[in-house]
């Protein structure tokens, strides 16, 4: 974890985890399909090209990886039901949970 994000409340947690947390499966989506078209639109232009596409990849395993548990109940013809819980003051973060 970058040292940018250790402050406050969240010290064990990566961005990402908490994005998928508080975010709907729609918006988290979104997000990561926004990341793989930034790096990918801005590769020839900004910084490293290599480095670019490699982000871009990074953000569709993520997606892939998030979506995979859904697709294969979906296929299954089973109910999706997505569980997240919010923290409690004072309490460590929890993480939602894919149930199907």
């Amino acid at each position: 974890m970058s040292d940018h994000y250790r402050n406050g409340y969240y010290t064990n947690i990566e961005v990402i985890d908490y994005l998928k947390d508080k975010l709907t499966p729609e918006q988290f989506e979104g997000f990561c399909l926004g990341n793989m078209l930034k790096y990918a639109s801005r590769a020839n232009f900004k910084g490293s090209f290599e480095a670019d596409i490699k982000k871009a990849e990074h953000y569709a395993k993520i997606l892939e990886a998030y979506r995979a548990p859904r697709t294969v109940a979906l296929q299954q013809g089973h109910k999706v039901v997505i569980e997240s819980t919010s923290p409690t003051v004072g309490a460590p973060p929890t993480f939602g949970t894919v149930r199907c």
